[in-house]
């Protein structure tokens, strides 16, 4: 075979693998019937803050969908391929939640009492979160909602 047919031979081979490549690009939607339009939307991610108090948090404030399109992806929860994919962003909507947890002791660090005489619970320096974390019953905070500190420092 000479060098210009050869040449010719791997041009027509490429421009048919080239054809073949586009087809199959293009084919691939078509074979992905099952797919709705509200799936191929880009997915927002839902920004969520979860606070817990003294007390257990809810199961709706525990447990919520990461993404917008869970709902409409619902039928991919029970498909192994996607099941880990689908636990971590749409746990409320696959019934995938953890079950919950026992609520937090609320019990004083060791040191408490020596904090306290300080003045611990009355120092607005000192955060809210700090003293639940720390002295939760020494500054009476255990089965109450949270307060500022300025409104733990006008209580004392």
């Amino acid at each position: 075979m000479t060098i210009q047919k050869r040449s010719f031979f791997l041009s027509v081979v490429k421009l048919a693998l080239a054809v073949l490549l586009v087809g199959l690009a293009t084919a691939i939607p078509a074979a992905a019937s099952h797919t709705t339009d509200a799936s191929l939307e880009p997915a927002t991610i839902i920004e969520t803050e979860v606070t817990a108090d003294c007390e257990q948090a809810s199961d709706s404030e525990a447990c919520v969908d990461r993404l917008s399109t869970c709902p409409a992806m619902a039928n991919l929860c029970g498909i192994a391929m996607y099941s880990s994919f689908m636990a971590l962003n749409c746990p409320k909507t696959c019934n995938t939640c953890p079950p919950p947890s026992a609520p937090p002791a609320c019990q004083d660090h060791e040191n408490c009492a020596q904090w306290v005489a300080n003045g611990f619970c009355s120092n607005p320096f000192y955060t809210v979160e700090q003293k639940r974390q720390y002295c939760p019953n020494a500054c009476n905070l255990c089965d109450r909602p949270a307060l500022t500190s300025y409104q733990m420092y006008e209580k004392s």
